[in-house]
């Protein structure tokens, strides 16, 4: 069985965790996915099974679509809502325009540091188990393409965005980084990613409603695959 099945997971739920599903229900000895989600978010994941598995390099580095919602004036140690509070700055309540003028700074080619709780490799080991472990370490800044911001909603303290971006984005240091841009401080509150290259969340199964029957009827062929990504 080989091909690409598109899944919408659902909150509190890791990827590896719809892998395994998948994998039972289908009696599929090689699975795999196109690039993980945080077990807070929701949205899109590919999965991929038999020969497909070795098209996880390509599906790495396509352009992706993030619907995030940020919340001003609380800050955690991982970026997102599932951290530890370590900052709150209450009081502060920025204007419209100065959200709207601080997210126009995120288009283009950015500069962007990834969280400590990612999975950057610092000497060959994640960051996010030296983190927390407690041990002491920089995450180096790398450049990453940002393609549009647009912002959809903003009732303080909730800042809603959709976000195009390039490989290596994070939406958590995105909204890190906005709170600092703001001069307050900030987390992703919710996030939801709503495409991978050319790859929709409309077209996915929910995670929720996973059987063998929908899981079948929802197989992307291999080659089918391919043709989308050498479109």
């Amino acid at each position: 069985m080989d091909g690409v099945i598109l899944v919408n997971k659902n909150e509190d739920c890791t990827s590896f965790a719809i892998v395994k599903r998948v994998k039972r229900i289908l009696r599929v000895k090689k699975v795999g996915h196109g690039g993980t989600l945080d077990p807070f978010a929701k949205g899109l994941l590919i999965i991929l099974l038999g020969k497909a598995t070795g098209l996880f390099e390509r599906l790495k580095v396509l352009p992706k679509e993030y619907e995030g919602v940020v919340m001003l004036g609380v800050e955690t140690d991982t970026f997102d809502r599932d951290g530890r509070i370590v900052s709150q700055k209450n009081g502060i309540r920025p204007s419209l325009a100065e959200v709207i003028d601080a997210l126009k700074g995120f288009e283009g080619r950015i500069v962007q540091t990834p969280p400590k709780f990612s999975a950057v490799k610092i000497s060959g080991k994640r960051a996010y188990d030296l983190a927390r472990k407690g041990k002491e370490f920089e995450v180096k800044p790398r450049e990453v393409d940002v393609f549009s911001v647009v912002m959809e909603a903003y009732t303080f303290p909730f800042i809603k965005v959709v976000v195009k971006a390039g490989s290596g984005f994070y939406m958590r240091s995105f909204a890190h980084e906005l709170g600092q841009r703001l001069e307050t401080v900030a987390h992703l509150y919710s996030l939801t990613r709503k495409a991978i290259g050319p790859f929709m969340l409309k077209d996915a199964v929910d995670s929720t409603q996973m059987v063998e029957k929908e899981l079948k009827d929802k197989i992307l062929p291999y080659e089918k695959a391919l043709q989308l990504l050498n479109q």
